[in-house]
């Protein structure tokens, strides 16, 4: 993968971060001030609770792709360690394509599903139902980002055991 690209890739990853610490400052804000009315003032907010629900999906599908960046979703590595590096490595891109085809549809899927929403208003915020629905191509095109350079590095390693085993 070029520098250029890498740089981009690593961009967007340090923006999404921001937006993931803001996000998650504004939910537990948010969280406070829905205790703090419903059992203190005992006058609950009408919209603290949809817009913690709306918040929440935002900080999960953002911090997706930086999960997907750093390895941290779960798998299991106790067969593929066992095997060959060739035979690792061919693993690691036959999961990553199946990954990148399911993301693909994914964000196609659901970017038409929150368009569907877009004139459809939540009672307690006000807001359209495709705010938390935007969150899902978001984040799936997040994930697809970070996949991306995983290929690449799994595509290298490949190349580079193809004379070793």
């Amino acid at each position: 993968m070029s520098s250029t690209a890498r740089r981009v890739i690593d961009s967007i990853n340090r923006l999404t971060e921001i937006i993931c610490v803001g996000l998650l400052t504004v939910l537990v804000s948010v969280s406070v001030l829905q205790v703090f009315f419903r059992y203190i003032l005992q006058e609950p907010l009408i919209w603290s609770e949809e817009a913690a629900r709306y918040l929440l999906i935002w900080l999960s599908f953002a911090a997706g792709g930086l999960v997907l960046s750093s390895d941290g979703h779960p798998r299991i590595e106790v067969l593929p360690s066992m095997l060959p590096r060739r035979v690792q490595a061919l693993i690691d891109l036959a999961i990553q394509a199946l990954i990148l085809v399911f993301l693909v549809v994914f964000v196609y899927v659901t970017t038409d599903l929150a368009q569907r929403y877009l004139a459809f208003t939540s009672l307690g915020t006000g807001l359209s139902q495709a705010v938390p629905r935007y969150a899902l191509p978001v984040g799936g095109a997040l994930m697809l980002v970070n996949l991306l350079p995983k290929m690449q590095a799994s595509l290298d390693a490949l190349l580079r055991t193809e004379g070793q085993d």
